[in-house]
């Protein structure tokens, strides 16, 4: 059930008020003046870009990025704020200030602020899902093409819960889901309060990319936009090194759509017929750490963003450290599917074996590949285009390859299921790359 709005008129002070207008002429007196400030006590910092309304006029102003506000030629009579912004939306809050009397000529500042995270939490949550976790995630779910709220969708918070014992690490995978309310909104209660998890919208077959929402605050936020059916949108920008200058032969793809876009000279790349919402966009170029990033795509595109790739390979540590290895699998769901499923599995220490082979080369030793039939390929969990855009070997190097999961069609997991044009199975090849399972 969704819970009222709640009305917030705490933590509101006034200070500075100035009663000295008997030195003001007569005709500077019309009206008051007001200046301020609305303080995020949910996040920590300022609201920045809220409308602060004062009743009974039509006075607004929008706070600037220190969260300030200034009002001028209020008129005189008994009047309170309101504060709007997208977290307090999110959050189900009305935030408002307590009635404050305006003279002509009087000069006053305001710091409004709402309830603390911990006491917005204890409220929004009931004593019995407050056991299992002190933290909250809110936030807001809406359609990417017509910017309306979601109906009918779900989210789902992930992560992982670490128990150490003597000799080992033992890692769990948490996960609380939550529906969409019919104004966009959601809630998920009881979640840790020193993890950042990670969140995804969905409905029906269309899913956002998962958002890190941080718990260590207790209550973390998260816009997500469900992508729609229209591919109307574009991205284009420019792939830099770590010292941000142009890359040239960078590969950028969103996950999720087929486009592709090998970065120029200049380091320029154009994505066009993507869907909008909130999506994932990864880089890779052999010989450097790939970079992804979640954002959110509007319909009518996005132009001019800078997606910088990681460090050369070559200075990166080459340590590996098993308990964090073991973990990285675990995370993934890959020594899960080695115990249930039929299939081939190549471990790090396999691969590690071979010298770092590349992937057509690993391939050659699994009887299955060599029979020829359509093969779909899933790089860190998502599937790749169709034909040479995404064959792995033109963008992934055998030295960035973790660990790899081999599939006849038929027997592939659900989340690695995929057909031909004519209704056939694929076979599944899954690779995990070493950024994915924490291998450096």
């Amino acid at each position: 059930m969704q819970r009222p709005r709640l009305r917030i008129a705490l933590g509101v002070l006034a200070l500075c008020a100035s009663a000295a207008h008997s030195q003001v002429s007569q005709a500077s007196r019309a009206g008051a003046i007001l200046s301020g400030a609305a303080v995020d006590s949910i996040r920590g910092g300022y609201f920045k870009g809220a409308s602060i309304f004062i009743s009974g006029t039509a006075l607004s102003a929008t706070t600037d990025s220190t969260g300030r506000f200034k009002f001028t030629g209020i008129p005189a009579g008994s009047r309170y704020l309101e504060v709007q912004h997208q977290l307090l939306d999110s959050l189900g809050l009305t935030l408002v200030t307590a009635v404050q009397t305006f003279t002509d000529g009087d000069s006053s500042f305001v710091l409004i602020s709402g309830p603390s995270a911990r006491t917005y939490a204890a409220s929004a949550c009931t004593a019995e899902q407050r056991a299992q976790g002190p933290g909250l995630i809110v936030g807001i779910v809406t359609d990417a093409d017509a910017e309306t709220p979601a109906k009918n969708a779900s989210v789902a918070a992930s992560w992982i819960d670490y128990e150490i014992g003597k000799k080992s690490i033992k890692s769990t995978v948490q996960r609380r889901t939550a529906q969409v309310s019919p104004t966009g909104t959601f809630r998920i209660c009881g979640v840790p309060d020193d993890v950042v998890a990670t969140v995804t919208a969905s409905r029906g077959t269309d899913s956002t990319a998962t958002v890190d929402v941080d718990l260590r605050r207790v209550v973390g936020t998260a816009s997500l936009k469900i992508p729609g059916a229209h591919t109307t949108a574009f991205l284009s920008g420019r792939v830099v090194d770590s010292k941000g200058k142009p890359t040239a032969g960078a590969r950028v793809a969103v996950e999720g759509d087929d486009a592709v876009s090998i970065s120029e000279n200049n380091g320029t790349f154009m994505l066009r017929g993507l869907r909008a919402g909130t999506r994932r966009v990864t880089v890779r170029k052999i010989g450097f750490e790939p970079f992804q990033r979640s954002m959110d795509l509007p319909a009518g595109g996005l132009s001019g963003v800078s997606l910088p790739l990681g460090n050369s390979v070559a200075v990166l540590k080459s340590i590996v450290v098993k308990a964090t290895r073991e973990l990285g699998l675990q995370r993934v769901g890959f020594n899960d599917r080695k115990q249930r499923r039929p299939g081939v599995f190549f471990t790090p220490r396999d691969i590690e074996m071979r010298n770092s082979p590349s992937i057509r080369e690993l391939l050659r030793t699994v009887p299955m590949m060599r029979r020829p039939s359509c093969t779909r390929y899933y790089v860190d969990g998502w599937l790749q285009p169709e034909g040479d855009r995404g064959d792995p070997d033109e963008y992934l190097s055998g030295f960035e390859i973790g660990a790899v999961e081999v599939y006849s069609g038929g027997f592939s997991p659900p989340e690695f299921f995929s057909f031909t044009t004519s209704g056939g199975t694929c076979k599944s090849v899954v690779i995990w790359t070493k950024w994915k399972i924490d291998i450096r």
